[in-house]
């Protein structure tokens, strides 16, 4: 049992209702002036959906919403809405490593913070997402960089670090959950696999705590 599942979703933890703005500005920059009929031919997976708020946007505004997440817990709450708001959309309890979909699927990919949490198959993950995506597809994915205050304040940083591809591991207290993955300026493992379309290193700051994160806009 995964701890997302074990410690949050179980919990009725997260159950978040409403779409990141990151998701909607990104959609709408790119998809906002397709047309009903249009949208709905435009395949969109996002792995590491949690409890669909973004599914439900997706499917909304009428694409052909996917959603994938470890945790059963999430994915069930994530049909209910989606009952209650009478849409549509394909929801399934999988692992980012071994997506079930065929080859060149998707024309769009999402990863909200989800790959970032992923501490043993980042990878596996990225080499799945490349597989399923369509060779003229865009992969939206948000990364945790070293800016975060969950990397730059973390206890004993020298001896909970793991280089790998310009990707930093970290067990902390702010990311308590699980070792989580801070994307250094290099951007290794993400040119490894994809061509970088655009880089946005965001930065927010609130309760003290320091929020940075970088978005790519990636194709393959």
């Amino acid at each position: 049992m995964s701890v997302w599942e074990k410690e949050i979703y179980s919990k009725n933890k997260q159950l978040n209702k409403y779409p990141y703005d990151s998701v909607v500005s990104f959609m709408f920059k790119n998809f906002g002036h397709l047309s009903t009929e249009e949208r709905g031919k435009i395949k969109v997976l996002e792995v590491g959906c949690g409890t669909g708020n973004n599914i439900s946007f997706l499917a909304q505004e009428g694409f052909d919403a996917y959603g994938i997440d470890i945790s059963l817990s999430a994915i069930n709450f994530a049909k209910k809405q989606l009952v209650k708001k009478n849409l549509n959309a394909t929801l399934e309890v999988t692992s980012f490593s071994n997506l079930p979909y065929e080859e060149t699927y998707f024309d769009v990919i999402i990863d909200r913070l989800a790959v970032t949490h992923c501490p043993e198959f980042i990878e596996e993950s990225l080499i799945e997402i490349k597989r399923v995506l369509k060779i003229n597809g865009i992969f939206f994915s948000i990364f945790f960089n070293t800016d975060h205050n969950g990397y730059t304040q973390s206890k004993d940083i020298k001896d909970n670090v793991i280089n790998n591809f310009g990707i930093k591991q970290v067990i902390n207290d702010y990311l308590s959950l699980a070792p989580t993955y801070f994307m250094d300026n290099d951007s290794i493992i993400i040119k490894k696999f994809f061509i970088i379309k655009d880089k946005v290193k965001i930065i927010r700051e609130f309760n003290n705590i320091s929020h940075s994160e970088t978005q790519f806009i990636l194709t393959k």
